[in-house]
Formats: structure tokens, C-alpha cells, sequence
């Protein structure tokens, strides 16, 4: 990795997997690191890379450890990733005279969105890790402000990417291990706020947005513009899955010579869909749509009629049809009425097409 921090004193090395952060100044950090976490001053910050299922009952224990062997002071903020330090993103920027950098590690392994159940969360290491370096002199308001401002645009750099919790499939806000710490030298101007109404609270957004997607792009290869058919392999909606659905779904009492022309038929429906832009953005729109609403009565009738076009769009009349068969009186989720327009869609157009 060769991105240099552009704030004078700084240095940035990478080595024996630890990202180490220098400062010539003692530093004014405000964090929730592993190791010396909270409110403290420093010269150094580490963010360590440990292999993926690492776990530890004294992360703090393991990192001074770590400390000792690369020569740093034990008052060093220390932070655990299992991303690759070496694919750190590295941003600077002077925005309204103030300048700062960000550094970003971002693993989306883990991804959680808050409000998850916590026993659902898969203990992992994998983390999105965002140290703001900052060359002027903020207050204690404005420091708790950037790390608001900052989780914010994590969670907007999230959603931008379309990256779902692992569980509960809602849009993600973060993972289960994240962490945010903010270094100041303290000289310079004096300021006080940073919140998103702010023009340092505005550059802040846009700059932590860039940083965490390249960060994820590097790390786990994931990219706005990616196909539209991987957003629905993430949700699970593959073409085995589909074709499993719709075996089960077939006539009992059609011969094996129609069941295997039926089967041929839904294949090819299936690739059809799941490869047409049209057919496969207004899939992932109803997913979506089901995903950020709230489950209720009044909701499952327009998720109904969501299942009801997706079937349509794929299978015409045939399709509606099957998919008023099965969903006349559904008990499941609204999600998976999408999922099941999609299914009787496919079963439609086999039918027609027999």
C-alpha cells in the first residue's frame, strides 16, 4: 500500500500485518479501540489484521503483546480486523481550511444492522475499522459529533452498496465489531461543531462514503455497479434455489416425460429472469421494498400484490394465477411472498410454454 498521510508529522506504515499510524505530536484521541479506547492522548495507533474466525476472551492482552514486538509505547490505540491491512483506504483532504485524513479497513463478512438480534450475530473479527486523523483543534461536542457524522456516512456508504445483515437480511448499518477513532493534533483552529448541518460535518459524509466503499471494494470485491443478478444471489434468490421451489411445486401426477419438460421449461424461465434487467430490478425493487418495511397486515397486502406482478412479469396470466393458488391465505413472511411471485412466475411460463 503506498497512500502517505498528507497531514504534517504523520507517518503510515504497513508490516508483519499491522497498519501502524506515527505522529512526531502527542495526539488528542476520542475512541472505542480495543486497547486504550475512550478519551486519551497518543502518538501511535494500530490496527492489526488476525485470521478470519480469531477469537480471543482478551483481545486488550493480545494486542499489547503485539505493541511489544513492533517497539510501540503501550499507550498505542490499538484495533483488531481480519481485512487485509494492506487494502486500507486512505483519503486526504482540506475541506473550509481544515484538514484531515481517513483511514478505512472494511471487511462486510459480518455485516449486522442495529436493532439485530444480538444472539444472531456471527462472532467474527471481520470489522470496518475508521480512523479520522484530524489537523486542527476540536472540542469535546465536535469530537463526539465527527464520530456521529462519521457512523452516519458508514451506514449511507452501506446502503449505497446494497450490503445486507446476515441476521436479519435487512440493509446493513455496520458490522457487530466496528469501530470509529479520531486523532486530533490540536493545533490550529479551534472548532466546534461537525454535525451533518456543517460544511466540516458535510465533508466528513462525502469523503468516509468514498473511503468505506473503496475499502469494501478491495477487500471483499463488492461494487455499486455490480450485476443485478449477484444483488439477488446475496439474498439468496440462485438459480438451484428457484429450480429446488419449483420441483416441489410441479403436478404430482404428470407423467416423468412432462416433469422433465416442465423442469427444462422453468430453467430456461429462470435464466430469462434472473438475467433481464427488467424482470430482475423489479425483483430486487420488491425485495428491497419488503426488506426496509415493517411487517404488518396493512403491508402484506401490498407485498401480495408485489409477488402478484413479479409472477405476471415472468409467467403472464398463468403466472398470476399460480400465484393466487398458493397465496390466498399466506402465513409466511412478507419477503417471501416476492420470492413465491417469482417461483409461480416461472412455474406459469413452464406451464404455457409446455
Amino acid at each position: 500500500m503506498n497512500s502517505r498521510i498528507h497531514i504534517r508529522g504523520f507517518n503510515l506504515e504497513v508490516g508483519n500485518r499491522t497498519l501502524i499510524i506515527t505522529s512526531r505530536r502527542q495526539l488528542r484521541v476520542f475512541s472505542s479501540a480495543v486497547l486504550n479506547g475512550g478519551s486519551t492522548s497518543t502518538k501511535s495507533i494500530v490496527n492489526h489484521h488476525v485470521a478470519e474466525g480469531f477469537h480471543t476472551s482478551r483481545p486488550e492482552r493480545y494486542l499489547r503483546q503485539v505493541l511489544k514486538k513492533r517497539r510501540l509505547q503501550q499507550n498505542t490505540v490499538g484495533l483488531i480486523t481480519a481485512a487485509d491491512v494492506r487494502k486500507a483506504s486512505v483519503t486526504n483532504s482540506v475541506e473550509v481550511g481544515l484538514p484531515f485524513s481517513i483511514v478505512v479497513t472494511a471487511g462486510v463478512s459480518n455485516a449486522t444492522a442495529a436493532g439485530d438480534d444480538p444472539r444472531r450475530f456471527q462472532e467474527k473479527a471481520g470489522t470496518i475499522n475508521i480512523i479520522i486523523l484530524l489537523d486542527f483543534n476540536p472540542t469535546d461536542a465536535c469530537l463526539i459529533e465527527i464520530v456521529k457524522t462519521v457512523t452516519e456516512a458508514k451506514a449511507v456508504a452501506l446502503r449505497e452498496l446494497d450490503i445486507l445483515s446476515r441476521a436479519s437480511n435487512r440493509v446493513a448499518t455496520g458490522t457487530s465489531t466496528d469501530t470509529v477513532t479520531v486523532a486530533s493534533t490540536c493545533r490550529g483552529k479551534i472548532v466546534n461543531y461537525a454535525g451533518t448541518a456543517t460544511a466540516l460535518g458535510r465533508a466528513l459524509s462525502r469523503r468516509v462514503i468514498e473511503t468505506v466503499k473503496e475499502a469494501i471494494r478491495k477487500q471483499d470485491g463488492i461494487r455499486q455497479d455490480r450485476p443485478l443478478r449477484e444483488r439477488l444471489e446475496e439474498r439468496g434468490i440462485t438459480s438451484n434455489m428457484l429450480i429446488k421451489a419449483v420441483r416441489e411445486r410441479l403436478p404430482g401426477k404428470s407423467s416423468s416425460k412432462t416433469r422433465r419438460h416442465l423442469l427444462h421449461q422453468a430453467r430456461a424461465s429462470v435464466q430469462k429472469a434472473l438475467h433481464s434487467v427488467d424482470t430482475a430490478s423489479t425483483i430486487l425493487a420488491s425485495l428491497k421494498i419488503c426488506e426496509d418495511a415493517v411487517t404488518s397486515q396493512a403491508f402484506l397486502r401490498v407485498a401480495r400484490g408485489l409477488g402478484a406482478s413479479v409472477a405476471y412479469l415472468i409467467g403472464g396470466e398463468a403466472g398470476r394465477s399460480q400465484f393466487q393458488k398458493i397465496c390466498s391465505n399466506w402465513k409466511q413472511s412478507s419477503y417471501n411472498l416476492v420470492v413465491e411471485g417469482i417461483v409461480s412466475g416461472v412455474i406459469g411460463a413452464a406451464l404455457e410454454g409446455a
